[in-house]
């Protein structure tokens, strides 16, 4: 199984709202061939689905929990020299320009 090294930026988006299910914005920033500008990112809701993504790309069981455990107490965690598996790549790489459209009406 091809990796590529890089970090692991985890953030909680709806942190300010406790009682509500837990989203969170995921963007790997690779450390060779970086492309600069906007990252994209990768979106999952709930605590369970995190830590089953962590164990999906390598992280051992007690590790993916404890990572969710400071991301609770944090807000946002960075896990540095992590080795993604190069077919979770696709959410996080650039796919070429982006168009915008601007609405010149208002």
């Amino acid at each position: 199984m091809s990796t590529i090294e890089g970090s692991l930026d985890i953030f909680w988006e709806n942190n300010a709202q406790r009682t509500a299910t837990p989203r969170y914005m995921l963007v790997f920033a690779r450390y060779q061939n970086f492309k600069s500008g906007a990252q994209p990112a990768k979106h999952l809701v709930g605590a369970d689905a995190l830590e089953s993504y962590l164990a999906e790309i390598g992280f051992d069981a007690t590790d993916a929990k404890d990572w969710v455990k400071q991301l609770q107490a944090a807000g946002s965690v960075s896990i540095p020299h992590i080795w993604m598996p190069e077919e979770q790549m696709a959410a996080y790489e650039q796919s070429g320009p982006v168009a915008v459209k601007l609405d010149m009406a208002s």
